[in-house]
């Protein structure tokens, strides 16, 4: 950032727990399980669902696209607070 500037922006590993809970959070209230989320996502393993729930991994814009039209929400759902 810009020396004189001042941010106070979320650091990408709550941001990372923030997406991940709210994705089990949506997931669990669908009552699926991982694997039927990642199949949902193209992917084939529950592994891959668990490390975003988990925070450990990233996930693509596409794929939340992907998840908000999947549980039929709006992506703000996802905006950290």
């Amino acid at each position: 950032p810009h020396k004189k500037a001042s941010y106070d922006l979320p650091k990408p590993d709550s941001i990372r727990d923030g997406l991940g809970k709210k994705i089990r959070e949506k997931r669990e209230a669908f009552n699926i399980s991982q694997i039927e989320l990642a199949q949902a996502l193209g992917k084939k393993s529950a592994a891959y669902i668990a490390f975003i729930e988990s925070g450990q991994r990233n996930i693509s814009a596409a794929e939340l696209v992907r998840l908000a039209f999947f549980f039929r929400i709006s992506l703000s759902f996802f905006n950290p607070q």
